[in-house]
């Protein structure tokens, strides 16, 4: 880094705004944060791997969310099949990590949601491990905690979803994590429920790298297992915790704050998986009481009221996850 004196108006190569007045140091400028699609979301919902009664699954299921009905194939993840991933998607793009295969697995896969067609891998977390909640915000997705073979993490590791490789270091939780719910706008990633954060809402600017603070509380005794949905700008959605495995809770993703009851899932279960079009939310699959469920439910994240049926998965399955994009 040069210096700039008093006295030496061009000391150094550069002609910067304080050249003239000798009173400032220059260095090159950061590189700017890089062009996203603006989008978390789409108008096609996937859901990738889960439990079922034959053991982890490969498959991809996918619904356009406008349109109530039962899931279709959309191909396979890379093998090896495995549960508790964590999705997001950049609208384009849709990624998944952290999961259990027999080990913990940290692969990073990837699709174009609107193409229908088998995985392709992306390279690996930092860190391996399972149950780690994802979040995007049109450019990056970053996976909070999880369980890494040892012990529950409080790590946090990030990609640039449109370039391929491995993850980051992102900066650390508020407390270890493990299953928790994660839904995002174009500017936070909040995540909620977990084997320790029970009825706290931890939130993290996912432009800017470091650790993440508290949003605010009041999700019941949700406990781990949730899934989650956002809409387009405004409001979170948060379900499927395993003390509470009924409730859906809701709070706004602009302002810090306590979320508040929104109303109820046709059916109680946790480990389910969940995305949104902008405006309605989904929530696919989960358990009840140890048995495994295909159910789909929706809601309108902007009017509070409980869920109604959307349809089917194509087997009960638990321990899935959710992200949507195409459009």
């Amino acid at each position: 880094m040069g210096i700039k004196s008093l006295g030496n108006k061009k000391s150094i190569s550069y002609a910067a705004v304080w050249d003239e007045t000798g009173t400032g140091a220059w260095e090159p400028a950061p590189p700017g944060y890089p062009d996203g699609t603006g989008k978390w979301y789409g108008t096609r919902g996937v859901w990738a791997g889960g439990g079922t009664t034959g053991g982890f699954q490969l498959l991809l299921d996918y619904i356009t969310i406008a349109s109530p009905s039962n899931a279709s194939t959309f191909g396979n993840l890379t093998s090896p099949a495995r549960t508790q991933n964590g999705a997001a998607s950049n609208g384009t793009r849709g990624v998944f990590s952290s999961g259990w295969s027999g080990s913990v697995n940290g692969q990073i896969d990837y699709i174009t949601v609107a193409t229908t067609g088998n995985a392709t891998n992306f390279g690996n977390l930092n860190e391996a491990r399972r149950g780690a909640g994802a979040v995007c915000d049109g450019v990056r997705a970053v996976w909070a905690g999880g369980y890494n073979g040892s012990g529950y993490s409080n790590a946090h590791d990030y990609i640039t979803v449109d370039t391929t490789g491995n993850a980051s270091d992102f900066g650390n939780g508020t407390a270890t994590d493990y299953q928790t719910g994660a839904c995002s706008n174009l500017t936070y990633g909040l995540w909620s429920g977990g084997i320790s954060l029970t009825n706290t809402i931890k939130y993290v600017t996912i432009k800017t790298l470091g650790n993440a603070l508290v949003w605010g509380y009041n999700i019941g005794s949700a406990g781990q297992g949730m899934a989650a949905a956002s809409s387009s700008a405004d409001r979170a959605t948060f379900c499927m915790g395993n003390n509470d495995g009924e409730n859906i809770y809701y709070l706004s993703i602009t302002t810090t704050g306590n979320a508040s009851d929104f109303g109820d899932l046709t059916q109680s279960r946790v480990y389910g998986g969940g995305f949104s079009d902008g405006s309605r939310g989904v929530f696919g699959g989960g358990e009840n009481s140890g048995t495994r469920t295909n159910r789909i439910d929706y809601i309108t994240i902007a009017n509070t009221g409980n869920a109604s049926e959307f349809g089917d998965l194509q087997d009960n399955t638990n321990e899935i996850a959710g992200t949507s994009g195409g459009t």
